[in-house]
């Protein structure tokens, strides 16, 4: 419990961003159902940490300076992403997974 409320103590300004992110994604969305909700906010918060340390690395940019907004936009990304594939039929979701595994131009 020591360790969670030290991280929690040092990314402060990283949590509001995600929160502010999703938040905003979240009001400007048409209407849905509570899972859908739960399931597009989950993806927006594993985009908004598994992605922003890779992406600053592409990008060449310092962590301290930019992780926080990038970690914001990921996961608006992630949100929007999970809204996307959730209005998507079998073969269209079918469709998309070969595109993006490459089997697929």
């Amino acid at each position: 419990m020591k360790h969670l409320t030290t991280w929690l103590g040092e990314n402060v300004w990283m949590l509001a961003a995600v929160i502010g992110g999703i938040l905003v994604s979240i009001l400007t969305s048409e209407e849905q159902t509570f899972r859908m909700a739960v399931v597009r906010v989950c993806s927006g918060l594993f985009f908004a940490t598994l992605f922003p340390g890779p992406v600053l690395d592409v990008l060449g940019r310092d962590p301290a300076i930019y992780g926080n907004a990038v970690a914001g936009l990921l996961a608006m990304t992630g949100y929007a992403i999970a809204k996307s594939l959730a209005g998507l039929t079998g073969r269209q979701l079918a469709e998309w997974v070969a595109i993006v595994i490459g089997r697929k131009k």
